[in-house]
Protein backbone atom coordinates (compact mmCIF):
# COMPACT_ATOMS: atom_id res chain seq x y z
CA UNK A 1 0.00 0.00 0.00
CA UNK A 2 1.12 3.31 -0.90
CA UNK A 3 1.08 5.64 1.84
CA UNK A 4 0.56 9.17 1.09
CA UNK A 5 2.07 12.27 3.97
CA UNK A 6 0.07 15.05 4.68
CA UNK A 7 1.26 18.21 2.91
CA UNK A 8 1.73 21.44 4.67
CA UNK A 9 1.99 25.03 4.12
CA UNK A 10 5.09 26.93 3.26
CA UNK A 11 7.38 27.22 6.60
CA UNK A 12 8.46 30.40 7.94
CA UNK A 13 10.68 31.51 10.84
CA UNK A 14 9.24 32.24 14.26
CA UNK A 15 11.33 34.39 16.42
CA UNK A 16 11.16 33.37 20.57
CA UNK A 17 8.61 35.34 22.13
CA UNK A 18 7.96 37.47 25.21
CA UNK A 19 5.58 37.00 27.81
CA UNK A 20 2.94 39.13 26.07
CA UNK A 21 3.14 37.18 22.62
CA UNK A 22 0.21 34.92 21.62
CA UNK A 23 2.75 32.87 19.27
CA UNK A 24 6.57 32.03 19.73
CA UNK A 25 9.37 29.25 18.71
CA UNK A 26 10.74 26.97 21.50
CA UNK A 27 13.83 24.94 20.34
CA UNK A 28 16.97 25.22 19.01
CA UNK A 29 19.28 26.43 16.14
CA UNK A 30 17.50 27.84 12.91
CA UNK A 31 15.19 25.03 13.12
CA UNK A 32 11.76 26.83 11.51
CA UNK A 33 8.15 25.80 12.27
CA UNK A 34 5.79 24.09 10.02
CA UNK A 35 2.40 25.03 10.88
CA UNK A 36 -0.56 23.15 8.72
CA UNK A 37 -3.67 24.25 8.03
CA UNK A 38 -7.05 23.15 9.72
CA UNK A 39 -9.48 21.13 7.60
CA UNK A 40 -12.58 22.55 7.88
CA UNK A 41 -15.08 19.89 9.66
CA UNK A 42 -17.95 18.70 8.12
CA UNK A 43 -20.37 18.29 10.73
CA UNK A 44 -20.35 19.93 14.63
CA UNK A 45 -20.09 16.36 16.66
CA UNK A 46 -17.10 14.66 17.90
CA UNK A 47 -16.82 11.61 15.50
CA UNK A 48 -17.18 8.11 16.99
CA UNK A 49 -14.01 5.92 17.59
CA UNK A 50 -12.76 3.72 14.31
CA UNK A 51 -9.75 1.82 14.91
CA UNK A 52 -8.03 3.00 11.27
CA UNK A 53 -4.25 1.59 11.12
CA UNK A 54 -2.05 4.76 10.15
CA UNK A 55 -0.65 2.94 7.12
CA UNK A 56 -3.91 4.93 5.74
CA UNK A 57 -3.77 7.97 4.56
CA UNK A 58 -3.28 10.52 7.59
CA UNK A 59 -5.65 13.69 7.06
CA UNK A 60 -8.21 11.26 6.12
CA UNK A 61 -8.77 9.48 9.62
CA UNK A 62 -7.98 12.31 11.52
CA UNK A 63 -4.70 11.41 12.57
CA UNK A 64 -3.98 15.29 12.06
CA UNK A 65 -6.29 17.65 14.62
CA UNK A 66 -6.85 21.10 14.98
CA UNK A 67 -9.89 21.31 16.98
CA UNK A 68 -12.22 22.74 14.51
CA UNK A 69 -13.51 26.62 14.46
CA UNK A 70 -15.24 28.49 15.96
CA UNK A 71 -18.63 26.20 17.46
CA UNK A 72 -17.58 23.44 14.96
CA UNK A 73 -15.39 21.64 17.51
CA UNK A 74 -14.08 18.46 16.90
CA UNK A 75 -11.67 16.13 18.25
CA UNK A 76 -11.00 14.14 14.61
CA UNK A 77 -11.13 10.32 15.61
CA UNK A 78 -9.23 11.35 18.52
CA UNK A 79 -10.92 9.64 21.61
CA UNK A 80 -11.18 10.94 25.36
CA UNK A 81 -10.18 8.06 27.84
CA UNK A 82 -13.67 6.42 28.90
CA UNK A 83 -11.95 5.33 32.13
CA UNK A 84 -11.77 9.08 33.14
CA UNK A 85 -14.18 11.41 34.95
CA UNK A 86 -12.37 14.47 33.02
CA UNK A 87 -11.90 15.33 29.94
CA UNK A 88 -9.87 18.01 27.55
CA UNK A 89 -12.53 20.87 26.49
CA UNK A 90 -12.47 22.05 23.20
CA UNK A 91 -12.30 25.93 23.10
CA UNK A 92 -12.59 28.88 20.51
CA UNK A 93 -9.72 31.71 20.74
CA UNK A 94 -13.19 33.80 21.27
CA UNK A 95 -14.69 32.15 24.48
CA UNK A 96 -10.97 30.76 26.11
CA UNK A 97 -8.66 32.17 28.53
CA UNK A 98 -5.80 32.51 25.66
CA UNK A 99 -6.08 32.58 21.48
CA UNK A 100 -5.93 29.18 19.42
CA UNK A 101 -1.96 28.90 18.20
CA UNK A 102 -2.60 30.22 14.93
CA UNK A 103 -4.63 33.31 16.51
CA UNK A 104 -8.18 31.73 14.87
CA UNK A 105 -9.61 28.44 15.70
CA UNK A 106 -10.20 25.70 18.61
CA UNK A 107 -7.24 23.64 21.06
CA UNK A 108 -8.13 21.69 23.69
CA UNK A 109 -7.72 23.29 27.37
CA UNK A 110 -7.23 22.10 30.68
CA UNK A 111 -8.35 24.47 33.42
CA UNK A 112 -6.07 24.74 36.81
CA UNK A 113 -8.57 23.20 39.78
CA UNK A 114 -7.79 23.57 43.38
CA UNK A 115 -10.30 20.44 43.91
CA UNK A 116 -9.06 18.67 40.83
CA UNK A 117 -5.35 18.87 41.88
CA UNK A 118 -3.28 15.95 40.14
CA UNK A 119 -6.71 14.45 38.51
CA UNK A 120 -6.04 13.26 34.55
CA UNK A 121 -7.50 14.20 31.47
CA UNK A 122 -6.55 12.28 28.17
CA UNK A 123 -6.89 12.40 24.55
CA UNK A 124 -6.40 8.88 22.79
CA UNK A 125 -5.41 8.77 19.09
CA UNK A 126 -6.08 5.86 16.22
CA UNK A 127 -3.96 2.37 16.53
CA UNK A 128 -0.83 3.30 14.71
CA UNK A 129 1.26 0.56 13.47
CA UNK A 130 4.53 2.26 12.18
CA UNK A 131 6.40 -1.24 10.59
CA UNK A 132 8.05 0.63 7.90
CA UNK A 133 8.92 3.85 8.49
CA UNK A 134 9.50 6.55 11.45
CA UNK A 135 7.17 9.93 12.13
CA UNK A 136 7.61 12.84 13.62
CA UNK A 137 4.67 14.22 16.30
CA UNK A 138 4.46 17.71 16.07
CA UNK A 139 2.17 20.16 18.25
CA UNK A 140 1.90 23.60 19.91
CA UNK A 141 1.36 23.85 23.53
CA UNK A 142 0.38 26.87 26.30
CA UNK A 143 1.32 26.48 29.85
CA UNK A 144 1.01 29.32 32.03
CA UNK A 145 0.57 30.21 35.66
CA UNK A 146 1.93 29.10 38.68
CA UNK A 147 2.17 25.28 39.33
CA UNK A 148 -0.01 24.55 36.01
CA UNK A 149 0.43 21.06 36.28
CA UNK A 150 2.27 18.75 33.72
CA UNK A 151 1.59 17.48 30.21
CA UNK A 152 2.96 14.44 28.58
CA UNK A 153 2.61 12.11 25.87
CA UNK A 154 2.89 8.81 25.82
CA UNK A 155 2.47 5.40 24.08
CA UNK A 156 -0.20 3.34 24.86
CA UNK A 157 0.86 -0.46 23.73
CA UNK A 158 -1.63 -2.50 22.62
CA UNK A 159 0.63 -6.24 22.00
CA UNK A 160 1.28 -8.52 24.15
CA UNK A 161 -0.34 -6.36 27.04
CA UNK A 162 -1.40 -3.14 27.65
CA UNK A 163 0.93 -0.64 29.05
CA UNK A 164 1.84 2.82 28.91
CA UNK A 165 5.23 4.32 27.69
CA UNK A 166 6.27 8.26 28.47
CA UNK A 167 7.87 9.84 25.92
CA UNK A 168 7.84 13.23 25.93
CA UNK A 169 6.87 15.27 29.79
CA UNK A 170 7.10 18.94 30.96
CA UNK A 171 6.00 20.61 33.96
CA UNK A 172 5.40 24.34 35.39
CA UNK A 173 5.00 27.52 34.00
CA UNK A 174 6.58 28.15 30.06
CA UNK A 175 5.32 31.35 30.04
CA UNK A 176 2.51 32.60 28.22
CA UNK A 177 2.73 32.24 24.71
CA UNK A 178 2.45 29.04 22.30
CA UNK A 179 5.16 26.81 21.67
CA UNK A 180 6.08 23.56 19.86
CA UNK A 181 6.73 20.03 20.89
CA UNK A 182 8.32 17.02 18.99
CA UNK A 183 7.98 13.58 19.94
CA UNK A 184 10.11 10.89 17.54
CA UNK A 185 7.62 7.49 16.89
CA UNK A 186 10.23 4.97 16.08
CA UNK A 187 9.47 2.05 13.60
CA UNK A 188 7.82 -1.14 15.08
CA UNK A 189 6.01 -3.91 15.20
CA UNK A 190 3.92 -3.31 18.20
CA UNK A 191 0.33 -1.39 17.35
CA UNK A 192 0.17 1.45 20.06
CA UNK A 193 -1.47 4.69 20.53
CA UNK A 194 -0.46 8.02 21.48
CA UNK A 195 -2.15 9.78 24.61
CA UNK A 196 -2.18 13.21 24.95
CA UNK A 197 -2.54 13.96 28.57
CA UNK A 198 -2.30 16.53 31.49
CA UNK A 199 -1.93 16.63 35.08
CA UNK A 200 -4.03 19.11 36.45
CA UNK A 201 -2.20 21.39 38.90
CA UNK A 202 -3.40 23.49 42.08
CA UNK A 203 -2.41 26.80 41.04
CA UNK A 204 -3.74 29.41 38.32
CA UNK A 205 -3.69 29.01 34.62
CA UNK A 206 -3.97 25.90 32.49
CA UNK A 207 -2.57 23.70 29.79
CA UNK A 208 -3.76 24.16 26.15
CA UNK A 209 -2.83 21.72 23.13
CA UNK A 210 -3.24 22.50 19.50
CA UNK A 211 -2.31 21.52 15.70
CA UNK A 212 -1.29 17.76 16.14
CA UNK A 213 0.52 16.59 13.44
CA UNK A 214 2.25 13.70 12.07
CA UNK A 215 5.09 14.08 9.47
CA UNK A 216 7.21 11.77 8.23
CA UNK A 217 9.97 14.67 6.49
CA UNK A 218 11.05 15.91 9.96
CA UNK A 219 13.95 14.07 10.59
CA UNK A 220 14.98 12.32 14.02
CA UNK A 221 17.22 15.02 15.02
CA UNK A 222 15.53 17.34 13.72
CA UNK A 223 12.60 16.15 15.96
CA UNK A 224 14.92 15.37 19.04
CA UNK A 225 15.74 19.50 19.21
CA UNK A 226 12.26 20.06 20.81
CA UNK A 227 12.73 17.20 23.34
CA UNK A 228 12.49 19.00 26.95
CA UNK A 229 16.11 18.84 29.15
CA UNK A 230 15.84 16.09 31.69
CA UNK A 231 17.78 15.57 35.11
CA UNK A 232 19.23 11.91 36.08
CA UNK A 233 16.07 11.53 38.43
CA UNK A 234 13.76 11.89 35.15
CA UNK A 235 12.68 15.24 35.98
CA UNK A 236 12.53 17.91 32.82
CA UNK A 237 14.97 20.73 33.42
CA UNK A 238 12.88 23.83 33.27
CA UNK A 239 14.85 26.83 31.50
CA UNK A 240 11.29 29.50 31.86
CA UNK A 241 11.35 29.40 35.87
CA UNK A 242 11.48 33.37 36.26
CA UNK A 243 14.54 34.71 37.88
CA UNK A 244 12.81 37.64 39.45
CA UNK A 245 12.69 38.24 43.64
CA UNK A 246 10.29 35.80 45.07
CA UNK A 247 8.99 34.00 42.21
CA UNK A 248 11.14 31.20 42.44
CA UNK A 249 9.38 29.41 45.79
CA UNK A 250 5.95 29.96 43.51
CA UNK A 251 7.03 27.88 40.34
CA UNK A 252 8.86 24.91 43.05
CA UNK A 253 6.88 21.62 43.27
CA UNK A 254 4.77 21.68 46.50
CA UNK A 255 6.53 18.14 47.06
CA UNK A 256 10.21 19.87 46.59
CA UNK A 257 9.58 22.32 48.92
CA UNK A 258 7.88 19.98 51.89
CA UNK A 259 11.27 18.16 51.90
CA UNK A 260 13.85 21.14 51.26
CA UNK A 261 12.11 22.25 54.92
CA UNK A 262 12.19 18.79 56.41
CA UNK A 263 16.04 18.36 55.51
CA UNK A 264 16.43 22.26 56.80
CA UNK A 265 14.40 21.51 59.84
CA UNK A 266 16.22 18.05 60.35
CA UNK A 267 19.73 19.73 60.12
CA UNK A 268 18.62 22.55 62.61
CA UNK A 269 17.47 19.70 64.84
CA UNK A 270 20.77 17.73 64.59
CA UNK A 271 22.96 20.88 65.52
CA UNK A 272 20.79 21.48 68.56
CA UNK A 273 21.45 17.79 69.79
CA UNK A 274 24.81 18.29 69.06
CA UNK A 275 25.43 21.17 71.80
CA UNK A 276 23.07 19.64 73.83
CA UNK A 277 24.78 16.42 73.52
CA UNK A 278 28.21 19.06 73.79
CA UNK A 279 27.09 20.68 76.80
CA UNK A 280 26.55 17.65 78.65
CA UNK A 281 30.09 15.73 78.37
CA UNK A 282 31.56 18.98 79.43
CA UNK A 283 29.06 19.38 82.44
CA UNK A 284 29.89 15.94 83.35
CA UNK A 285 33.85 16.25 82.65
CA UNK A 286 34.14 19.35 85.37
CA UNK A 287 31.73 17.15 87.75
CA UNK A 288 33.90 14.73 87.83
CA UNK A 289 36.88 16.82 88.12
CA UNK A 290 35.11 18.85 90.94
CA UNK A 291 34.13 15.71 93.31
CA UNK A 292 38.18 14.76 92.39
CA UNK A 293 39.34 17.73 93.56
CA UNK A 294 36.80 17.88 96.74
CA UNK A 295 37.83 14.02 97.66
CA UNK A 296 41.59 15.16 97.51
CA UNK A 297 40.63 18.17 99.78
CA UNK A 298 38.73 15.71 102.03
CA UNK A 299 41.96 13.04 102.07
CA UNK A 300 44.66 15.85 103.01
CA UNK A 301 42.48 17.51 105.45
CA UNK A 302 41.68 14.39 106.99
CA UNK A 303 45.64 13.41 107.00
CA UNK A 304 46.04 16.92 107.84
CA UNK A 305 44.43 16.55 111.58
CA UNK A 306 45.61 12.90 111.86
CA UNK A 307 49.17 14.16 111.40
CA UNK A 308 48.13 16.82 113.86
CA UNK A 309 46.88 14.37 116.30
CA UNK A 310 49.54 12.02 116.01
CA UNK A 311 51.96 15.31 116.45
CA UNK A 312 50.22 16.06 119.54
CA UNK A 313 50.12 12.47 120.70
CA UNK A 314 53.67 12.51 120.32
CA UNK A 315 54.63 15.65 122.44
CA UNK A 316 52.17 14.34 124.97
CA UNK A 317 54.39 11.04 125.43
CA UNK A 318 57.50 13.71 125.46
CA UNK A 319 56.08 15.67 128.11
CA UNK A 320 55.05 12.58 130.23
CA UNK A 321 58.65 10.85 130.04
Amino acid sequence: VTTSVPTTADTSPVDECDDDQANCYSGTGSTTATITEKPVPTDTTVQPAIHYSITEELPAYGFNCGFGYSSQKTICRWEHDAQLDLRWAVLTSKTGPIQDHTGDGNFIYSQVDENQKSKIVRLISPIINLQNYALCMTFWYHMSGPHVGTLRIKLRYQIPKEFDRVLWTLSGNQGNCWKEGRVFLHKSVKHYQVMVEGEIGKGNGGIAVDDINFDSHITQEECRKFTPDYRENGEPHNDNISRKPGNVLKTLDPILITIIAMSALGVLLGAICGVILYCACWHNGMSDRNLSALENYNFELVDGVKLKKDKLNTQNTYSEA
